[in-house]
C-alpha cells in the first residue's frame, strides 16, 4: 500500500509541473503576440525558460490555499467555461470576418449554420457558470474579481496600442517565406547539388489561394 501510495504522490506531482510548465509557455506566447506585457516575454539566460511566467504560477497557487477545496472547484469549472467560450466565439468571429483563411479543416455548414450548431454548447457553458458562480461568495467575487481585472487589462492594452487586432491578423495569415535547401553529395566525384524547393512552396501555395470568381 505504501508504494502505491508513494507513485500516486509522484504521479500527481509530475502532472501537476508538466501542467504548470505548459501554462507558463501559454503566457510567454501571449506575451510574444502583444497581449501581455513584456515582462512575460523574460527567459532564463541559461536554461532559457520563461521563469517569470512560472514564479506568477506559483504565486497564484499559494494564494488559492485560502480557500477550501470546493470554491478551488468552482473556480476552476468557471476558468475553464470561459476558454472554451473564448474559443466558440473566436470560431464564429473567424467564420464571419475571414471566411478565406486557411484552415486544416473545414466544417461543411454556412456561417448562419456553424453560429446555430454552436447555440446549445454556449447554453450548457453559461448554465456551468452560472451555477459556479452561486456556489459560494469567495468564488463569486473571485471569479468577478479576475474577469473584470483581465478585462480592464486587455482594453488598457488595446487603448495604448500594445494590443492591436489588424497586426495579429495580418502576422497570422502573412506566410513565412522560408529558404529550404536539399544537397545531395556524390561521394564518387566529390561533388554536391544544392536544390532550393522554392518554387514547388510557390505552387503550393497559389493552388491553396482561394479562387476569385
Amino acid at each position: 500500500m505504501q508504494v502505491i501510495a508513494i507513485a500516486g504522490i509522484v504521479g500527481n506531482c509530475g502532472m501537476h509541473v508538466s501542467e504548470m510548465f505548459e501554462d507558463g509557455w501559454q503566457l510567454h506566447g501571449m506575451a510574444e503576440i502583444k497581449m501581455l506585457p513584456k515582462c512575460f516575454r523574460y527567459r532564463h539566460p541559461y536554461f532559457g525558460t520563461p521563469v517569470v511566467c512560472f514564479g506568477i504560477q506559483c504565486l497564484i497557487i499559494v494564494l488559492l490555499q485560502a480557500f477550501d477545496f470546493y470554491a478551488i472547484l468552482c473556480i476552476d469549472n468557471f476558468c475553464s467555461v470561459l476558454g472554451v467560450l473564448l474559443e466558440v466565439f473566436a470560431f464564429v468571429k473567424l467564420r464571419h470576418s475571414y471566411p478565406h483563411l486557411p484552415r486544416p479543416y473545414q466544417i461543411p455548414l454556412s456561417n448562419v449554420g456553424a453560429t446555430l450548431m454552436m447555440l446549445p454548447l454556449v447554453m450548457v457553458l453559461l448554465f456551468v457558470a452560472i451555477s459556479s458562480l452561486m456556489q459560494s461568495w469567495a468564488s463569486l467575487s473571485l471569479n468577478v474579481g479576475v474577469t473584470v481585472i483581465c478585462l480592464t487589462i486587455g482594453m488598457v492594452l488595446k487603448q495604448c496600442g500594445i494590443l492591436a487586432e489588424g497586426d495579429m491578423a495580418t502576422e497570422r495569415t502573412t506566410p513565412r517565406r522560408q529558404q529550404y535547401s536539399i544537397v545531395s553529395t556524390d561521394t564518387d566525384s566529390d561533388c554536391s547539388v544544392q536544390k532550393t524547393v522554392e518554387e514547388q512552396k510557390t505552387v503550393e501555395e497559389n493552388q491553396h489561394a482561394p479562387q476569385q470568381c
